[in-house]
């Protein structure tokens, strides 16, 4: 496995985002003098949340980019530990902040609902209307968390149940 700094020279949208998913996009990339790729090759990407998604989550929890968070943890976790990081490098470049909610997560937060009205309906997202409300829209845990604002949940509660960021092989 090589780490190696690359330019992408020719982004372009192959699909745009739908009804039918995400967007599909073309991406070269010019690779170093020296280095090549053959077939059998594959590259990984270390990827990063969108900016608009992070402020989304700003918003929702009152927290701005330089909010120092300190994580205490006596379970192994993917989060750094034990020293102060901003909420703009865990929320960028640590956690899954776009993949769809799990049906458990879902019914976790109809129990946070502070309106009975909005717990109802979540409650019945968590049933059999899970696949084409939540999974075929990919909504993800701040979709839902912005569409019943009712929902107490802590922002300590939210990265718990937030994956970590997967390096994507191609």
């Amino acid at each position: 496995s090589l780490t190696i700094p690359t330019s992408v020279i020719c982004p372009r949208f192959l699909v745009e985002v739908s009804e039918l998913g995400p967007a599909k996009r073309h991406i070269e990339i010019e690779l170093p003098k020296g280095q090549t790729y053959r077939t059998g090759d594959y590259l990984a990407v270390l990827p990063t949340n969108p900016t608009e998604v992070v402020q989304r989550v700003f918003k929702r929890f009152d927290l701005s980019a330089d909010t120092q968070i300190k994580i205490l943890s006596t379970t192994e976790t993917f989060l750094p530990t034990g020293y102060p990081v901003s909420a703009s490098e865990i929320l960028t470049g640590y956690v899954e902040l776009t993949q769809p909610i799990s049906r458990k997560q879902v019914e976790t937060l109809a129990t946070l609902c502070n309106d009975e009205k909005e717990k109802t309906q979540l409650e019945s997202l968590g049933g059999d209307a899970y696949q084409a409300e939540i999974l075929n829209k990919r909504l993800s845990t701040l979709d839902i968390l912005e569409l019943y604002p009712s929902c107490d949940l802590s922002f300590p509660q939210y990265l718990r149940m937030l994956p970590s960021l997967r390096v994507r092989q191609y």
